[in-house]
């Protein structure tokens, strides 16, 4: 039997194996905490618990509810398909309270490495070669969702976990992805019966209900061009298009600015904005460093090489 208690208390073991350590988060459907797996089979010690909130209203709490399962029947679908994305470890009830279970990912969010949240001067904006390295990272995190045919519908700064030690991005909360083969197709057009996301990196067609897979291009996007301005939401501005008013404050090359307009072109269809991760990948390739050395070196006599190159 649980506590009626708001939180969960230090000390609180969960199926006589989770061992409540301390809350970290809270959002509006749920809490995060930390804690210690006893058992030590797949976590290795220290896990993140996510709790159900209670809600009064009967609606809040069926989304709330839909919102929670489907994070938990999308990771236990991602299974170990990609390490940058959370493990699933466990999904149970108690007393009508429903936990998930998932890999902690030790590092802080992007929007605490960006400074997002503090004023102008403050914030950290990221070398070009440093922003190329994030949204790479991210992008392959993305091919393996939708090759899996599941859009994650969230993704922003709060759901990118850095890890200094290794320089990795983690992408978490899948509380928002939908999964295409559960829904049926009509005209080759993606119906769902809920808008959820997040406003700022929500496209328009996303907004409407109606998303895609490059709507999660459309909000890398977004995540990026805020790594290289140090813009915030409330900083955005935009055309009479629609589009945000951002290049003039990015210190990057005109290949990239290329690349990250085109993620978040307000029109989704091919002739603007990118289809497919593979297709910003590709054009990602001329920005990399070692494509530029080969590069070089094709043009080099092999004397030449030798000085620069051993």
């Amino acid at each position: 039997m649980l506590s009626n208690s708001k939180y969960l208390k230090k000390g609180t073991t969960l199926k006589r194996r989770y061992q409540i350590l301390k809350l970290i988060g809270e959002g509006s459907f749920g809490y995060t905490y930390l804690a210690e797996d006893t058992y030590e089979t797949d976590s290795q010690g220290i896990v993140v618990i996510k709790k159900l909130k209670s809600h009064t209203d009967n609606q809040v709490r069926e989304v709330a509810r839909k919102k929670f399962i489907s994070e938990a029947f999308s990771l236990r679908k991602l299974g170990y398909k990609h390490y940058q994305i959370p493990t699933l470890f466990d999904f149970f009830y108690i007393d009508d309270e429903f936990f998930l279970v998932q890999e902690y990912i030790e590092g802080i969010n992007l929007a605490a490495r960006l400074n997002l949240n503090f004023d102008e001067e403050y914030r950290v904006i990221l070398k070009e070669e440093v922003a190329i390295d994030l949204l790479e990272q991210l992008l392959n995190i993305l091919q393996c969702l939708h090759e899996n045919k599941i859009i994650h519908l969230d993704i922003k700064p709060l759901n990118i976990i850095w890890r200094e030690k290794d320089n990795k991005y983690f992408l978490i909360d899948f509380g928002c992805v939908k999964d295409i083969s559960s829904y049926h197709l009509i005209e080759d057009q993606i119906y769902f019966p809920a808008i959820l996301g997040t406003p700022y990196y929500m496209p328009k067609e996303q907004s409407m209900g109606d998303p895609r897979y490059n709507s999660d291009i459309y909000a890398l996007g977004i995540v990026v061009i805020q790594a290289v301005t140090g813009l915030n939401c409330i900083d955005f501005q935009y055309d009479i298009n629609g589009q945000l008013i951002w290049q003039d404050k990015a210190n990057i090359s005109s290949k990239l600015k290329k690349i990250l307009t085109t993620m978040i072109e307000v029109d989704y269809d091919e002739n603007c904005r990118y289809q497919t991760v593979s297709q910003v990948l590709e054009d990602l390739k001329s920005l990399k460093p070692e494509n530029s050395l080969k590069a070089i070196t094709k043009l080099l006599p092999s004397s030449v090489k030798s000085l620069f190159f051993g």
